[in-house]
Parts: structure tokens; sequence; C-alpha cells
């Protein structure tokens, strides 16, 4: 563990600054985390991108109140993540086709969502959310253990191991 976190520290930094900026201001963590995954997009750092969103994903289903900047984030980081899948397009190649069972889920939802007594909007946000979720993840996680699938699996290992140490302190 100790040698995962020296090896990979400049990540963990990158994570402390995110949850540091949300805690403080949820208007600068609005910034800076979106402007900070374009710099790790152009410095091709596609490992640390993945795992900012599992870091975003936990901390959004978090029940302590300094944290809920992490669910606002986490709209605009898909919504990068996308892009960048789209824009990198022979990186992502060939493109996994795990979405493909769920469609008919998400067409089910779609047309439910309408249906919905309150406000459509929060049921088509968690619908997209959703989608985004399995059309990029897989993606993402295919490239990243194509490229260098033992050093993958041990971040990914090490990498829980350290969220659940860091959940239980």
């Amino acid at each position: 563990m100790k040698e995962f976190l020296r090896h990979h520290s400049q990540t963990i930094i990158i994570l402390v600054i995110w949850t540091i900026a949300g805690v403080i201001a949820k208007p600068l963590a609005l910034v800076l985390v979106p402007v900070m995954l374009v710099l790790l997009k152009l410095r091709q750092r596609y490992k640390e991108i993945f795992f900012g969103l599992i870091y975003l994903c936990i901390l959004s289903d978090n029940r302590i109140s300094a944290f809920f900047f992490a669910k606002d984030v986490k709209e605009f980081y898909f919504v990068l993540m996308g892009a960048f899948l789209v824009f990198d397009r022979k990186l992502f190649a060939p493109f996994s086709k795990f979405v493909y069972p769920f469609i008919g889920f998400f067409l089910i939802a779609l047309i439910c969502s309408f249906f919905y007594p309150d406000d459509a909007t929060v049921s088509l946000q968690k619908l997209f959310s959703y989608f985004l979720l399995y059309l990029i993840g897989p993606n993402y996680i295919t490239m990243l253990y194509r490229n260098d699938p033992r050093n993958f699996i041990n971040f990914f290992v090490y990498f829980i191991i350290f969220l659940l140490t860091l959940s239980v302190v």
C-alpha cells in the first residue's frame, strides 16, 4: 500500500484538491474539476480520468453535506468523458458492446419518465446519467486493460482498498 501511495501520489493529490475545492466552495469545484480533467486528457492520463470518475461517484452517494458538490461535478465529468471518447475514437476502438443488452431498459425508462408525476426532468437526468455510465465506463475499462492489463488491475485493487480505508477513517 505504501508503494501504491508513493507511486500514485499525483493522482491522490488531484483527488484531494478536488475534494478541498468542493468542500470550500461548490462553484470552485464546478470550474476546477473540469479544467483539471481537460488537462489530464491533454496529457493522455486516462487511468486518472477513469478513477476520478469512480471517486466522484462514491462521493456523490455520500450523505455528508460537505460532499454534495460531487453530484453536480459528476454530470460535467460524464459529459467530458463522453466527449473524450468521441474525439479519441481510435484509441478506444473497438467500442465495447456492453450497453447493447440495456437498450431495452433505457427505452422503457425513457417512456416511463414522461409519466413521472412530479417532474420528468429529474427522471430524464438520471436516465441520461446511467446511459453515459453504461456507455463510457466499459469503454474506458477495456481501453485501460488492453493497454496495460497488469498495472490496471493492480491500480484498481489498490485504489479500491485506498477508498475503503479512507471511508473507514
